[in-house]
């Protein structure tokens, strides 16, 4: 019986070279999928809560290794009156890993935010409930994002009320509202 290390001479350099990619490969995996979510989970949390001075709250990120997508669900910035100032159920981001490698830069096919949530107020002397947070950000250095390029997005806004105005009804789009 063979030793590891005898197993691992006898081995051309070709069979080596592919033992050693499908560990990497194998570690990449566990790291990125199994590792890599709950730590930023608790860093984003705590990073997040010290810089805005609130508390900052993320039920689950999961990353996808295979197609370098990250999800982000209930995250939520407390606030004293209105419960939660900014949160969201789901933030989707499938970056492309091809194309970023191709063009030098962060490429990203989709970015899907669902579940919006946002509940800012202002006070009775003028002051509105971000002003501690903007107050903060001017002791600290700017943060800079720099985007070079990004294709137009196509929008669509959905009509999420019940109700519709009765001039709106049975209005074909191209008439303009001449009916004839």
């Amino acid at each position: 019986m063979d030793t590891p290390l005898k197993w691992w001479r006898r081995q051309g350099w070709g069979r080596r070279t592919v033992v050693i990619c499908l560990f990497l490969y194998v570690l990449y995996l566990v790291v990125v999928g199994l590792i890599l979510p709950g730590w930023l989970r608790g860093k984003a949390e705590e990073e997040l809560s010290s810089l805005l001075g609130r508390t900052v709250t993320v039920e689950k990120v999961s990353l996808n290794p295979f197609v370098l997508s990250a999800t982000v669900e209930g995250f939520d910035i407390a606030d004293d009156r209105t419960d939660t100032l900014l949160g969201f159920q789901r933030l989707f981001v499938n970056a492309q890993f091809w194309s970023s490698l191709f063009h030098w830069r962060p490429w990203v096919r989709e970015i899907s935010l669902d579940g919006l949530d946002a509940g800012m107020w202002r006070g009775k002397g003028g002051e509105l409930s971000i002003d501690d947070i903007l107050a903060d950000s001017h002791s600290r250095p700017p943060m800079r994002i720099a985007l070079i390029r990004m294709a137009p997005i196509p929008w669509r806004a959905a009509n999420r009320s019940s109700k519709t105005s009765p001039s709106s009804n049975n209005r074909n789009p191209g008439s303009h509202g001449n009916s004839r």
